[in-house]
């Protein structure tokens, strides 16, 4: 009978030893999610257009390599986006811009982000793209839409504020003509730039912002 036991442990314990050194099959690697490689589908929403956003400096928007700085004086304050075309100004040493007008970081003389232009072809994180109707536009935001003060039929700016910067629309003839990121919180219609301000982007809405020159 003590035979037959310490038999019976002996195998339990082989068969033990067995199982501890049977090796267990590798996991299969989980990928990781894969970042959008393509600038032209990057969305604009109103704090971020791809991975740019008003708290990015000029050295990291650099550093994508996707920006440059714009070479003229006057745009000292501008980065351009790498295939953006230009023509001479008669009579002066700077240059305009040609369309298509591409992806551009506007700077305040303190350094910080004031405006952030997309494609033409961008969308807004919420489907909205240049030449949109303006009904189209409202049925979209909704509540979130905040008109400016110079309003008319089908002609006004209208901002949708984020949690650091805003969205402003410029529509003229009933239909979205433009989009862009502007620095700054917006809660009122007298916060909104006006049409003017924001085709020439001189017209801040952040009191004590340096200008564009």
């Amino acid at each position: 009978m003590r035979s037959l036991l310490v038999a019976v442990m002996a195998g339990l314990l082989l068969a033990g030893c067995g199982t501890a050194l049977t090796p267990r099959p590798t996991p299969e690697p989980t990928a990781s999610p894969t970042p959008t490689a393509d600038p032209e589908t990057w969305v604009m929403s109103p704090d971020s257009f791809g991975p740019i956003s008003t708290e990015t400096t000029r050295k990291q928007a650099l550093a994508t390599g996707l920006y440059r700085a714009a070479p003229t004086p006057c745009s000292r304050q501008r980065l351009d986006w790498r295939g953006q075309k230009y023509k001479e100004v008669p009579g002066t040493d700077d240059k305009d811009l040609l369309k298509p007008h591409l992806p551009s970081i506007s700077f305040d003389d303190d350094g910080g982000v004031e405006f952030i232009d997309p494609f033409p072809s961008t969308a807004t994180d919420r489907g909205i793209r240049k030449a949109d109707s303006l009904s189209r536009l409202q049925i979209t935001y909704d509540d979130d839409l905040i008109p400016g003060l110079d309003q008319s039929p089908g002609r006004g700016s209208f901002a949708v504020t984020g949690d650091r910067s805003h969205l402003l629309f410029v529509v003229m003839y009933g239909k979205v003509v433009g989009f862009f990121i502007a620095a700054g919180h917006v809660q009122e219609p007298e916060d909104v730039m006006t049409v003017a301000g924001a085709l020439t982007k001189q017209d801040s809405v952040r009191p004590g912002r340096g200008r564009l020159c």
